[in-house]
């Protein structure tokens, strides 16, 4: 290791942070929010744990082989540049927001990849904190204030990854993003047709049976067991939620916070539908921009769904009812602390 080795104590190790959420449900914004600090290290692109939900037996018979090809999104890039052995200085590869050759100033990519390329270990907690050693250890300068380090995962079985964490990492914390399922929706639809996509009717309501999965989750464990960070009022109140947040992980607030950046560079969201580095809310309608048969598509869902997990004997969770729930464990947390004050 480099001079960064200060940073690999048993803290850094075990006690990672998860953020977690549906697809256009707000983890990328909370992820480049959390990027920045001096105490945690947020690593850029998503983290996978759920190919070693979809492919238990490869996890079981070659664990490390698994992660180090599909364990982030921006590995088979970073494998084949460690082959290489050197960086393209034509590279416009962007990961999190930020352009590899502008990277490359932040992180020695090389030395990254090549460790990379050579990860060993016998299961998820070792791949994942031999990944974070990794890429503290290729950071530019000495970070020796950091304390944690932190992923993003998005999209799977929410039951299934996280308790895949929190049985390797019973120390770590999920941060467990939420927001309107209408609007998880909308999203999809509008950066499929930016690349030019036409969702069929069946593509539609597989999202939404998605965006209820989690939504589900959240309802019925989420909420009591992690930290859940509800989209619209992050937006709303960035300072306000973002100070919420640090207080719950045990790290200092900090204004560099309250914008979205990668390794402290400001950054416009890698899925943000606007092109800006500013947190901005969202349209008062989700139907905005959306076909007839879109809306149609995704109204039907509302009306129909109830009955059809009925049918599956399975609850169907609105997002009213969350958002309810994470205000009264609000309100009787802060009657709690009132009372221990007085």
């Amino acid at each position: 290791m480099q001079g960064n080795d200060r940073t690999m104590n048993e803290e850094f190790l075990s006690q990672p942070v998860l953020v977690y959420g549906p697809r256009k449900g707000g983890t990328s914004l909370l992820q480049n929010l959390l990027d920045g600090g001096s105490c945690l290290l947020m690593m850029p692109g998503e983290l996978k744990l759920k190919v070693f939900v979809r492919k238990p037996e490869r996890a079981r018979a070659d664990p490390a082989d698994l992660f180090s090809t599909r364990g982030r999104s921006f590995f088979p890039a970073m494998i084949e540049r460690a082959r290489q052995q050197s960086l393209a200085t034509d590279d416009t590869h962007d990961i999190g927001g930020l352009p590899v050759c502008e990277m490359a100033r932040l992180l020695d990519v090389d030395e990254y990849a090549a460790r990379i390329a050579a990860i060993r270990g016998n299961d998820v907690r070792e791949l994942l904190q031999a990944d974070a050693i990794a890429f503290a250890s290729a950071l530019r300068g000495n970070p020796t204030s950091i304390r944690r380090w932190a992923s993003k995962e998005v999209g799977g079985n929410p039951t299934k990854i996280l308790e895949l964490f929190c049985q390797h990492f019973p120390q770590g914390q999920v941060v467990l993003a939420v927001r309107q399922p209408e609007f998880i929706i909308r999203s999809i639809i509008r950066d499929r047709k930016r690349k030019g996509v036409r969702m069929s009717i069946r593509s539609i309501l597989h999202e939404c049976q998605d965006a209820q999965r989690i939504l589900r989750y959240a309802y019925e464990r989420g909420c009591r067991e992690h930290l859940v960070v509800a989209y619209e009022q992050l937006t709303a109140d960035v300072a306000g939620e973002m100070g919420r947040i640090c207080k719950a992980l045990g790290i200092p607030f900090e204004e560099v916070l309250t914008k979205p950046t990668t390794l402290g560079e400001p950054v416009v969201v890698d899925t943000s539908s606007q092109k800006t580095k500013d947190v901005f809310r969202q349209p008062s309608s989700w139907r905005k921009d959306l076909t007839c048969r879109e809306v149609t598509v995704i109204r039907c869902f509302q009306m129909l769904g109830p009955i059809w997990y009925a049918a599956k004997r399975q609850p169907f969770v609105k997002y009213d009812q969350v958002t309810s729930l994470l205000d009264a464990m609000r309100a009787g947390k802060a009657a709690l602390s009132s009372d221990k004050a007085d």
